[in-house]
C-alpha cells in the first residue's frame, strides 16, 4: 500500500548539514512506547524525547533511542538550512525489555522498517493488520510473548526471510496467511495453539535453515519440497499430529541429523517410523503411486502412527508384515494380498482398499 510520507522540517539556524526525521516514523515510535507501557521498560534511554515531545526536533533525536537504528533515506537542499539528511527507521530491537500491552497499528506506518524484534516481552492481543504494509520487512521476531488470535490475512503480503512467532497463544491455521513461502529461511511457529493441515508448506520453494512446527495441532503429510534446502540446520515436527510416511528426498538429511540421537522429525507425532529406522533401514519410506509394493515381516512392521501405502489401479500390495500398537494403516491398490504372517493386532486400525491412487471409497 502506497503511503504519503510527511517530512517534519524545523527551521533552525543556518547550517551546512543537518538531520531530520520522518514525522510518521516519530509518531509510530511514540505510539509503540505508549501502547507498551514504555515508562516501565527496562531500558528507556532516549525515549523521554518521544514521550515529552510533540514532534521530532532538529538533529533527529530518534537516533538516540535505545533499540532504534536509522538509515539515511534522502537528502534535500533547503534555503537557509543547507543540505538536510532525512533519516528513517531501519530497525527496532527491543527484546527482553519488559514491554507490556499491545502492538499499535501505527507500526505499519514505518515504510523503511526492515527488522522488528520484540521477542521475550509480555505483549498481548493480536498482530495488527497494518503489519502487512511493511513491504521491506525481512526479520520479524515476536516470539516468547502472549500474543493471541489468528494471523491477519494482510501478512501474506510480506516477504520476510525470518519469521519467529514461537511461544505465544496464536490460533487458527497460519499457512492460510503466512508471508510468501519462497522467501522464508527460518519459520519458527512452535508452542502455540495453531491447528490445521500443513498443505501450505507444499508451496514452499525456500532454502529453509530452520523449521519448527512442534507443540501445535498441525496434521498432514510432510511435503517433498521441505527437502529442497541445502542449508538446513534444524527440523522439528514433534508433538504434532503430522502423519504418514517420509519422502525419499529426506534421505539427504540422514547425514545432517544423527540417525541414532535425532528424534524431532519423527518422535511424538504420527509419522509411521522413527528417524533411526528410516535412515538405517529405509523404514517408513513413501512408496509412491506406481509399481507393486511388497511389505514383509520385520522390515515393514509398524507399531505406531498413521499412514497409507498405495499403488496405481493396475498394481498390487502384497503384505506379510505386522501392525501392532496404535497403528492406523491403509493399504490402497488394485489388489491387496494379505499373505501368511500378516497380522493386525487388537487395537490397531487397518483398512484395505481396492482401487489404487485417485480412488476414494
Amino acid at each position: 500500500m502506497k503511503k504519503l510520507i510527511t517530512i517534519f522540517l524545523i527551521c533552525f539556524s543556518q547550517s551546512v548539514f543537518s538531520q531530520e526525521c520522518y514525522i510518521a516514523d516519530w509518531e509510530a515510535l511514540k505510539s509503540l512506547y505508549l501502547s507498551t507501557n514504555g515508562d516501565n521498560w527496562t531500558d528507556t534511554t532516549g525515549w523521554s524525547n518521544i514521550k515529552n515531545g510533540i514532534g521530532p526536533t532538529v538533529d533527529c533525536p530518534a537516533s538516540d533511542l535505545y533499540g532504534v537504528v536509522l538509515i539515511e533515506s534522502d537528502f534535500f537542499e533547503i534555503e537557509g538550512r543547507g543540505t538536510v539528511s532525512i533519516q528513517s527507521v531501519y530497525e527496532i530491537n527491543l527484546p527482553n525489555n519488559n514491554l507490556t500491552g499491545t502492538l499499535d497499528a501505527s507500526i505499519g506506518n514505518i515504510p523503511t522498517l526492515h527488522y522488528l524484534r520484540l521477542n521475550q516481552n509480555n505483549l498481548t492481543g493480536s498482530i495488527p493488520a497494518e503489519m502487512g504494509d511493511l513491504e521491506f520487512l525481512v526479520d520479524l521476531n515476536l516470539s516468547h510473548n502472549a500474543f493471541s488470535g489468528t494471523l491477519p490475512s494482510e501478512m501474506n503480503q510480506l516477504s520476510v526471510r525470518k519469521l519467529h512467532l514461537s511461544h505465544n497463544q496464536f490460533t487458527g491455521n497460519p499457512f492460510n496467511n503466512l508471508p510468501k513461502l519462497y522467501s522464508l529461511t527460518e519459520i519458527l511457529l512452535d508452542n502455540n495453539l495453531f491447528e490445521g493441515d500443513i498443505i501450505g508448506l507444499y508451496e514452499a520453494e525456500s532454502e529453509f535453515e530452520l523449521v519448527n512446527l512442534s507443540h501445535n495441532n498441525f496434521y498432514g503429510i510432510l511435503p517433498i519440497s521441505l527437502a529442497n534446502s541445502n542449508n538446513i540446520i534444524d527440523l522439528d515436527f514433534s508433538y504434532t499430529n503430522i502423519s504418514g510416511c517420509l519422502p525419499n528426498t529426506f534421505y539427504k538429511y540422514c547425514t545432517v541429523f544423527n540417525p541414532i540421537s535425532h528424534s524431532k522429525i519423527t518422535d511424538n507425532n504420527d509419522i509411521i517410523t522413527n528417524w533411526s529406522d528410516f535412515c538405517l533401514n529405509q523404514k517408513g519410506l513413501c512408496k509412491g503411486c506406481s509399481g507393486d509394493i511388497i511389505l514383509s515381516s520385520s522390515k515393514d512392521d509398524f507399531d505406531r502412527g498413521k499412514g497409507t501405502f498405495f499403488t496405481s489401479i493396475e498394481e498390487n500390495i502384497t503384505a506379510s508384515n505386522e501392525l501392532t500398537g496404535d497403528v492406523n494403516m491403509t493399504y490402497d491398490a488394485g489388489f491387496v494380498i494379505l499373505e501368511p504372517g500378516f497380522k493386525a493386532d487388537t487395537g490397531t486400525v487397518f483398512v484395505a482398499k481396492t482401487g489404487g491412487c485417485g480412488i476414494t471409497n
